[in-house]
């Protein structure tokens, strides 16, 4: 789970150990987590300060091509007088003026490049929170090196949505000097992108993902508050210094889409969101549905399982939906299911607008031998209540599903389901693959990776397009 991986620049076959890959899975899956776990000699100091690596797995024909290439992640001010930088995490600058102006420039810390992939404009980034992107070359993995795209002012987050509608992707980033800003931007399909609104806030907050519906982007900033003196004088990594604080409340922030300077606050109940499944609106209302935890555990065990005190989290991440009334500016939360989740996924293609299926890493009532990690699949389905476990091992970890949809789609199961997993005493990493319109709980092919690979957070389906 955490060791350095062996790049593996040239693509070649992967083995199959079980089934057939279907002929009409043609494209790229591409995955992306930390795939480096040292920094000039030096032991990284927190999971998510290890340099990131790309796994791509090309399907023609029936057959599946693999290669993983770690990114370059070096720093043009990476050597001084004052050390190499590892990482913003784990490690805080040496010096106070130096800690200072890690607020504003962009080589203070490393930029990681591990969390998340975005395709856009055919070319392909890695995304980092609190960094700008890094563009690398889709058929080589080749890193080209960071890039603000002219127009990103400090941070980039690792979640960006496509919006249907103005065929756009939006993302945000949050500066905290000259004072705390929530910047919104847009990414269209053709064109340059742009910063559509940025918004003054107070303190120095946790939001990692958000929603966008047809006409509403909402954001969910979360009671979790880094403490700048421990930050800035006392010389404290980032993750001694962020806490989950009860005694706060949690602000839903909802801005129109086509007039941004509308947009309102709800304050709420204490809640840690985490990522969004999906999200809709009417006239009347606004749907999310997304994963919550009560309190800040998940981050105490992110924070834990890297140095090896695994601890699961006392409070579980659960699919839950929330209501938001737009005429009164009010807010309401149900809990969907008992299971624990994250990372749901769901069929894109029906993005932004009703569904009725989600797949998503969880835990089942044995996750506390996994201390935290994922060991099952689940499929959800929140409008009948209904749910399932379609993988799921006692000595395996999962990793975030992908829905790989058909090229003709004949209702929103139609496709297949992508599970990249680690089989924990054999010491081996498998792709398996899940026809989810004939039966989401059998394996129609396993493939084997030639050896045992880190773990990836989230990944993306690129479709082979009709021309080729």
């Amino acid at each position: 789970m955490f060791n350095t991986v062996l790049e593996k620049p040239e693509k070649s076959p992967l083995q199959i150990d079980q089934g057939k890959i279907p002929e009409d899975i043609e494209g790229s899956l591409l995955r992306i987590g930390v795939g480096e776990f040292s920094q000039f000699d030096k032991p990284t100091q927190h999971w998510f300060d290890g340099a990131g690596y790309v796994i791509n797995v090309d399907f023609i024909k029936g057959k599946a091509f693999a290669q993983w290439k770690l990114i370059d992640v070096q720093s043009p001010v990476e050597l001084n007088s004052q050390g190499p930088l590892l990482g913003r995490f784990g490690l805080a600058p040496k010096g106070l003026w130096r800690r200072i102006s890690s607020t504003w420039n962009y080589d203070a810390y490393l930029n990681s490049a591990n969390t998340a992939l975005l395709h856009w404009q055919n070319r392909l980034f890695a995304l980092y929170e609190g960094s700008i992107p890094t563009e690398i070359d889709f058929n080589s993995l080749d890193t080209l090196g960071p890039t603000d795209l002219e127009v990103v002012k400090r941070a980039f987050s690792a979640h960006p949505k496509y919006h249907m509608p103005t065929r756009s992707y939006y993302n945000f980033g949050f500066r905290v000097l000259p004072k705390p800003c929530l910047d919104i931007y847009k990414l269209p399909d053709e064109g340059s992108p742009s910063l559509l609104y940025s918004i003054p806030y107070n303190g120095c907050t946790f939001m990692h993902d958000f929603a966008v519906s047809k006409n509403f982007i909402t954001f969910f900033c979360s009671p979790v508050f880094a403490h700048p003196w421990a930050m800035l004088v006392q010389g404290k990594p980032l993750s001694e210094c962020m806490k989950f604080q009860t005694q706060k409340f949690s602000e839903v922030i909802v801005i129109p889409i086509q007039d941004p300077e509308n947009h309102f606050k709800i304050k709420t109940s204490p809640m840690l969101f985490t990522h969004t499944a999906n999200s809709y609106d009417d006239d009347e209302k606004i749907t999310i549905d997304g994963v919550m935890y009560k309190d800040g555990s998940n981050l105490d065990w992110i924070n834990t399982a890297f140095l090896g005190e695994h601890q699961s989290p006392t409070s579980p991440g659960q699919l839950h939906r929330l209501e938001i009334s737009i005429d009164d500016k009010s807010l309401s939360s149900k809990q969907l299911f008992e299971e624990a989740i994250e990372v749901p996924q769901m069929n894109l293609h029906y993005l932004g607008q009703l569904n009725h299926f989600y797949y998503a890493a969880g835990y089942d009532k044995i996750a506390e031998k996994h201390e935290g990690f994922y060991n099952c699949i689940y499929q959800l389905e929140p409008h009948s209540g209904q749910s399932k476990q379609i993988l799921g091992d006692s000595k395996q970890i999962f990793s975030e599903p992908v829905f790989l949809p058909r090229s003709t789609q004949r209702s929103e199961q139609d496709g297949y389901l992508a599970v990249v997993h680690h089989h924990l005493e054999a010491n081996t990493t498998f792709l398996s693959l899940l026809d989810t319109y004939e039966d989401s709980s059998k394996v129609i092919c396993r493939l084997s990776f030639e050896q045992p690979m880190p773990f990836t957070f989230h990944g993306l389906w690129k479709a082979l397009s009709p021309s080729g």
